[in-house]
């Protein structure tokens, strides 16, 4: 019989012919999805118009060919349309071996079921692309048709993700931008409440008012020694600074006992990154969240020596156990990490506690990101020829991926207190013993394991208080998001919904976006004008703030995140069959229509931009201002209300 594989990308595609070659047929790759929804306008005619407030609602959604974001793309997107189609001719049976995520069996479905292809339809099912786990996987072939609801469940998603956001995009706009603005407010499911995040954080920021609190510094002299304690009482705390200062002197003089307890404790390194850690960790720098997928694409696509980028967990499976020590041997064999190597093997740490865990992946595609076993016997090459920014995004992924395999940082912690009457007097201090994966750690970055050195002491030994100053504490405000803790919070964003049950399912979800959709959203946030940089921090633009303070008052659910954890969880009733597709998406149309009556309450607003007259409008006052001698307004040329209001203090004779 002859067949045919469809995997998901290129990489895919070179691991399953290195696995199993052609035994099952020619393996070809798509790019993503060659397949997408139809735009509105394609539907019905009045949809061309953003004018009123239509139900993005077809009775038949259908799949045309995806354009790219350049021609370049397009065209490449075609080529890989062509030559499936042209397999497909000849072929009886079709092995789909995407990804195993609901959007990897999207990508294989619609290609078939849009090429029309009537043949057999199996499925390889992996989470990982080592070829042990290939092979079992094409040695289990099932029926697609198994995979039925996974398909539709990435359906659902794609099918309201489009009733919802673009109606709505189209409803805001309509309702919310003044006649003659050329403006787009973009509503989502994912994008809105990404503005709140912001929105929220600017908010806190500026209703925050610091407070004082106040405490003693104490010198101890203790067994021939000196030590500072510190007293500074939070439950509740000491707000007068006339209380602190009669606090100090009050504490000069006092005896008592010191209790010393001293333990060894150890701390295993950070796992290797997904992308988030990733673009936060960059964000430090300064770096956008789409600068980390462009710079990292180059070292996955064109230099290949990291992992797929788009990773969403931080295991590594434990059929990757052997390579790790090749990983290891290479990486500290040359560049900046073979001076800081401790001389030992990787240390192998298993179990959801660890680093390599089948369970902890979760039946995720893809692992953590880590140095390409594939290409280290040139890695040392290729690192050099290296730009300056694609070394650096290397360096991390390599620094984590050094300190994930590396023995437990080791240290003693001593705990000192002085108890004398009500007051306790108190400090910590961290001695390193072993430094183990704190050899490989960014020298500028702080440590919060470290702690000032502490002398020597007994347990018990008697101590007075020789000298005292006054302790302050002021509280901060909030910090400002940049975008790497952005992604992180859209990541963590079950932390802004109170319902528990939502809360969970968010926090199974991810929260709200991908890993390869977040920086596209930031970066829409962006274009749109409703937020902006500064100094490398996110600030909600004036539109922004009004987009969300109004969306907050009608609408909450369109800034809430837990819209998204409502979708999941009914989108899991359809994995479970409890949940038909149809009936979600009518679901999703229903509160759709719903939010567009909200919307068309809603009145136009200059924040989103004023009107520009028409080029007649600015001629006729050019002439007034030539006839009369009057001088039109500085913005007669942009602002449709000024030039009107010039003309009609000026009639024409």
């Amino acid at each position: 019989m002859s067949s045919v594989v469809i995997c998901e990308k290129p990489s895919q595609a070179e691991n399953i012919r290195a696995a199993i070659g052609n035994s099952h047929g020619e393996v070809l790759p798509a790019q993503g999805h060659l397949f997408t929804l139809a735009d509105p306008e394609e539907y019905r005619d009045e949809w061309k118009l953003w004018q009123g407030f239509h139900l993005l609602h077809p009775e038949q959604f259908r799949k045309v060919p995806t354009k790219g974001e350049d021609a370049e793309r397009t065209r490449q997107q075609q080529r890989k349309r062509d030559a499936i189609a042209k397999a497909l001719k000849g072929a009886r049976r079709v092995i789909i071996a995407t990804d195993c995520d609901r959007e990897g069996q999207v990508i294989g479905t619609e290609i078939v079921e849009a090429m029309g292809f009537k043949g057999e339809v199996m499925r390889a099912m992996f989470t990982s692309e080592d070829p042990t786990t290939l092979r079992e996987a094409f040695g289990n072939l099932k029926s697609n048709d198994h995979y039925r609801a996974l398909y539709e469940a990435g359906l659902a998603r794609e099918r309201a993700d489009q009733v919802y956001n673009l109606s709505l995009t189209r409803a805001a706009t309509t309702a919310l931008v003044p006649k003659g603005v050329r403006s787009i407010l973009g509503i989502g499911r994912v994008r809105t409440p990404t503005l709140g995040i912001v929105c929220i954080r600017e908010i806190a920021i500026q209703q925050f008012r610091p407070s004082t609190s106040y405490g003693v510094l104490a010198t101890v002299a203790a067994g021939g020694q000196q030590i500072a304690l510190t007293c500074h009482p939070s439950e509740p705390p000491m707000l007068d600074r006339a209380a602190g200062e009669a606090a100090v002197a009050a504490a000069i003089g006092k005896r008592g006992q010191l209790a010393v307890e001293t333990g060894r404790k150890k701390k295993a390194g950070p796992k290797p990154p997904d992308l988030s850690t990733l673009q936060e960790i960059a964000g430090r720098w300064g770096w956008t969240a789409a600068k980390v997928m462009e710079i990292g694409q180059a070292l996955y696509d064109r230099h290949k020596i990291i992992t797929y980028l788009r990773a969403e967990t931080r295991y590594l499976p434990e059929v990757l156990i052997p390579a790790a020590g090749e990983i290891f041997t290479a990486l500290t064999g040359f560049g900046p990490w073979q001076d800081r190597a401790p001389g030992c093997a990787p240390h192998i740490r298993k179990g959801k506690q660890g680093v390599f865990s089948d369970a902890g992946l979760g039946g995720e595609s893809h692992h953590a990101i880590i140095p390409n076993p594939k290409t280290l016997a040139t890695l040392p090459a290729i690192y050099a020829e290296l730009a300056d920014d694609e070394r650096r995004l290397f360096d991390e992924i390599a620094r984590l991926f050094l300190q994930s395999m590396s023995p437990d940082y080791e240290y003693d912690e001593t705990a000192v207190t002085l108890a004398i009457g009500d007051d306790t007097f108190s400090a910590k201090g961290v001695v390193p013993v072993i430094q183990g994966w704190r050899a490989y750690r960014d020298a500028s970055a702080k440590d919060k394991d470290e702690a000032a050195e502490l002398p020597a002491i007994e347990n018990g030994t008697a101590a007075e208080i020789i000298a005292a100053k006054l302790s302050e504490r002021t509280t901060r405000a909030p910090e400002r998001l940049n975008e790497g803790t952005l992604v992180k919070a859209m990541k963590n964003a079950a932390q802004f919904i109170r319902d528990p049950a939502l809360k969970e399912r968010l926090k199974d979800a991810k929260g709200i976006g991908t890993q390869a959709t977040r920086d596209t959203v930031i970066a829409g946030l962006h274009e749109q004008g409703l937020i902006m940089t500064k100094a490398g921090k996110l600030y909600p633009t004036q539109a922004g703030m009004v987009l969300f303070t109004i969306l907050h008052k009608v609408a909450p659910s369109l800034v809430d995140p837990g819209t998204t954890a409502a979708w999941e969880s009914r989108i899991d009733g359809i994995l479970t069959g409890d949940t038909k597709l149809d009936s979600f998406v009518s679901e999703v149309a229903a509160e759709t229509q719903r939010l567009i009556d909200v919307l068309r309450a809603c009145e136009p607003t200059a924040a989103f931009g004023t009107a520009a007259p028409s080029e007649k409008m600015v001629k006729a006052a050019m002439a007034v201002a030539k006839r009369t001698g009057a001088p039109p307004p500085p913005t007669f040329r942009t602002d449709f209300s000024a030039c009107k209001a010039y003309l009609d203090a000026h009639p024409s004779a």
